[in-house]
């Protein structure tokens, strides 16, 4: 097979799940990844703003942080080795049904299994209800949030260009609030139920479609 025929020159990608509300901030995330191949490796960089889906109370199950709104932004930068192994190995799909997107996928060489690491940095705006900290202060929460991810993979394109990217991965996170009001209590679910500044771990996972342009 020729090597033009295994080479793709840019895929254009979107993760579907990052579009679903959040737990904490009630948010999602309209977002598009850019993949420049090189061989059987790939640079990767993504964009996306963070809307919200309506205000959040504190209590429930779930612990949320109470806000009216929030919104901001998410960059990244990815690095993928990819190994050769295109052809998915059927008895999984029934351990891991979404796979079964990925049986009618042709060999490339930024296709199939790969590992990569991703750095990520989101930062978003939120209107607490002034009566949550208090009367006379700020409604304004800013939250910052770099990461450092591992990630093991399986990207898939078809011969008509069409493209499902699916991967899993875990690493650490940096999580900073910043408000003008310097005793606020901040109950994020699962990282950081006690509103400390501080490391936590990552994990991730993304459901990706998107079109290869040959």
């Amino acid at each position: 097979m020729a090597q033009d025929s295994l080479s793709t020159k840019l895929i254009i990608k979107t993760s579907l799940n990052s579009y679903l509300p959040t737990l904490s901030f009630n948010t999602g995330n309209a977002n598009i990844e850019v993949e420049k191949p090189y061989r059987k490796n790939a640079l990767l960089f993504s964009g996306g703003y963070v809307y919200s889906y309506g205000p959040t109370t504190s209590g429930g199950y779930f612990s949320s942080i109470p806000q009216n709104h929030t919104s901001g932004g998410q960059l990244g930068i990815e690095y993928r080795h990819y190994f050769g192994r295109t052809k998915v190995f059927e008895p999984l799909c029934l351990l891991a049904w979404p796979l079964v997107f990925q049986l009618k996928g042709i060999k490339k060489n930024n296709a199939g299994l790969y590992l990569s690491s991703q750095f990520v940095y989101r930062y978003t705006d939120s209107k607490i209800p002034k009566t949550d900290f208090d009367i006379n202060h700020t409604d304004l929460l800013q939250r910052h949030n770099p990461a450092f991810i591992v990630k093991l993979g399986f990207q898939s394109i078809n011969k008509y260009g069409f493209t499902v990217d699916q991967s899993i991965g875990f690493g650490a996170q940096y999580i900073y609030y910043k408000t003008n009001y310097d005793n606020a209590r901040i109950w994020e679910f699962l990282y950081n139920a006690n509103g400390r500044d501080a490391f936590f771990p990552k994990l991730v996972y993304a459901f990706k479609i998107g079109y290869a342009f040959n």
